[in-house]
């Protein structure tokens, strides 16, 4: 059997819904999430902050107002990171119990895909100093995976019975890396 072919016991359709979520979540988290965004915060933050972007000759040491604390501008992706995975620590729990009793769970994970999706698309707006919106993107794109991985996860047991869930798992999740590395690589080229 291939890596793109469902087990025999998996509905096709279903299969392949759940490998293409997994194509899509990651190209955020290539993209977004660890290599693009992080930096393109941290450049618009300083630049609001101290009016250049910082670099080794000249960094910015002004740190922005962010609650009434102090945050360096090139910390800042790293404590929305921080925040939104505390957050999730309280929130994905409770996803997690109302995906496991609903009956649409596809209607609960896509409304958090779409949210997501959103988020990212929106983050196009992030320049110009708006540092503020890049951090609540990057938090709501954040959380929404989350919240949408809690749900894609209990759907598997909808979709594959228990013998066949590891197979239906790993080739998504081996289809997931295939589409985040075609788009890291297309947005880095």
């Amino acid at each position: 059997m291939g890596l793109l072919s469902a087990p025999a016991a998996v509905d096709r359709r279903e299969y392949w819904g759940f490998s293409l979520y997994d194509w899509a979540n990651s190209g955020y988290v290539t993209t977004v999430g660890t290599v693009l965004f992080a930096p393109y915060l941290t450049s618009v933050a300083e630049t609001a902050a101290c009016g250049y972007v910082g670099s080794a000759d000249k960094p910015c040491d002004t740190n922005l107002d962010v609650l009434g604390l102090g945050i360096s501008p090139g910390s800042l992706a790293f404590y929305v990171v921080t925040v939104a995975t505390l957050v999730s620590a309280l929130f994905l729990p409770v996803v997690g119990a109302v995906a496991d009793r609903l009956e649409r769970k596809k209607l609960l994970m896509c409304g958090f895909a779409w949210t997501g999706a959103l988020a990212a698309c929106s983050m196009v707006f992030v320049g110009g100093g708006r540092w503020e919106l890049g951090a609540l993107l990057l938090f709501v794109g954040n959380l929404c995976l989350g919240s949408s991985l809690v749900v894609y996860d209990s759907i598997l047991i909808d979709i594959a019975g228990p013998d066949d869930r590891d197979d239906v798992s790993s080739r998504a999740w081996a289809f997931g890396y295939l589409g985040g590395f075609i788009l890291l690589t297309i947005n880095l080229a």
